[in-house]
């Protein structure tokens, strides 16, 4: 079973202060996504301890996955209170989580994924780039994995994107990976603060912003066939 938190996001916002040090090469200009370009490499690697998949017997033991449950959650699973949370969780499976972005980006989906960890935190260069849906601006459901004793995906709807599939290579041409990379084309709702602007030197609604899709992570866009 899958765990997934279904929230969905139109303001991006979060205190770049408290992400500023961890948010170095995270972000980059749409620019870069051309062939021949070196950059540094976001450190894409998977930093949650891996769990497993609860089993369905143990699913029907568990308190409605709900912010209302949170405290008896937190009891099940013997976890200290670090503070309230206002997510909205829900027992789910993967195909819950792809009826989820069916809903937000119509009946057909496709599910992309970055293909490993090679070249994270290095210098790379950037080989033939895919421009999913045309390079039109289109619209996205990401999913991010939580730290939680088991799987939980939190799922968020991005509007105003558009979607890359890159070639990783290294400076001396050769294929290491595959990434996906998502770029948010209208930031003037994000906040002033956003470690994005604090990265790029800019501000709200004046540029750009892309990221790649980390391990295990899930970006869906709409099947354009």
């Amino acid at each position: 079973m899958v765990i997934v938190i279904v929230i969905v996001i139109y303001i991006h916002a979060c205190d770049g202060r408290k992400w500023a040090k961890w948010a170095k090469s995270l972000f980059f200009r749409e620019k870069m996504l051309n062939e021949g370009v070196v950059m540094q490499m976001t450190d894409i690697r998977d930093k949650i301890h891996k769990r497993q998949f609860l089993f369905p017997t143990i699913i029907a033991k568990l308190p409605s996955l709900t912010t209302k449950n949170m405290n008896l959650l937190k009891q099940f699973f013997r976890i200290s209170d670090n503070g309230a949370t206002e997510k909205r969780m829900k027992e789910t499976s993967m195909d819950e989580m792809e009826i989820f972005a069916s809903s937000m980006l119509g009946p057909k989906v496709v599910l992309r994924k970055t293909l490993n960890v090679k070249g994270s935190g290095k210098n790379v260069m950037v080989g033939r780039v895919s421009r999913i849906q045309g390079g039109n601006v289109t619209e996205s459901v990401t999913c991010h994995q939580e730290v939680f004793p088991v799987m939980l995906y939190f799922c968020h709807y991005i509007p105003m994107v558009r979607v890359y599939n890159v070639e990783i290579l290294t400076l001396q041409r050769i294929k290491i990976n595959q990434a996906v990379d998502v770029c948010h084309i209208d930031t003037s709702s994000w906040s002033r603060s956003h470690p994005a602007f604090l990265e790029l030197g800019s501000a709200p609604g004046e540029i750009e912003v892309c990221h790649w899709i980390f391990q295990n992570d899930i970006s869906w866009t709409a099947d354009a066939n």
